[in-house]
């Protein structure tokens, strides 16, 4: 939402579950991180007693808007005060899905300096340190994406698309990696090649 003022701010809302009432607002109307001038995605996830935001923003660049960023918030579900906020992300970042085990929490998007490339991140649940990070390193012209996760004992499991497969040229692909949620060691992974692209969403 955009303050009078102009500012932009990130408004998350909360309320009672049986009734539909407000149970909290203002005190999550929080300003954008300092330099960034836009917010983009409005990802959520919850956990036992915490709320997972997660969402892009953006630095402000020559009359553009330039540095994508994974922005990740956690509030207390109880209260919707702010638990932490964590920029650490290494790479350019575009959010696409976020989920947690209530341990971590591990964003799916798009990254790289070029943004073409498959992408995960996982942070700490409880405190917001930047874990480990994952990319495809494919380095083709075309968009690839990693869309959406999910946490279950101890693993991440996440799906998104590639344009390549080993030895083909411009093939795109179905690509599902699973993680080691500690430490982000490369479990397995499957490639579908197909002519057409994939679209790919969670369920």
């Amino acid at each position: 939402s955009t303050e009078i003022t102009g500012d932009l701010r990130v408004v998350v809302r909360g309320y009672i579950a049986e009734s539909g009432v407000l149970d909290w607002d203002w005190q999550n109307q929080l300003a954008l991180p300092t330099g960034f001038a836009l917010f983009d995605g409005g990802l959520m996830t919850i956990k036992d007693s915490r709320v997972f935001v997660a969402g892009t923003v953006w630095r402000p660049f020559d009359g553009y808007f330039d540095n994508p960023t994974c922005l990740v918030r956690a509030y207390a579900a109880e209260s919707g005060t702010l638990d932490w906020e964590s920029l650490s992300s290494p790479s350019n970042c575009i959010a696409n899905a976020v989920a947690t085990d209530g341990k971590h929490v591990v964003v799916a998007g798009i990254g790289a300096v070029v943004l073409d490339d498959y992408l995960v991140e996982a942070y700490d649940a409880t405190t917001g340190e930047f874990l480990w990070e994952d990319r495809t390193y494919v380095g083709t012209g075309f968009d690839n994406e990693a869309v959406a996760v999910d946490l279950e004992t101890r693993r991440t499991f996440v799906a998104g698309w590639v344009r390549w497969v080993p030895g083909m040229s411009n093939q795109e692909a179905f690509l599902v990696r699973a993680y080691e949620s500690d430490s982000g060691i490369l479990l397995w992974e499957d490639q579908y090649s197909n002519v057409q692209k994939c679209i790919c969403q969670a369920h």
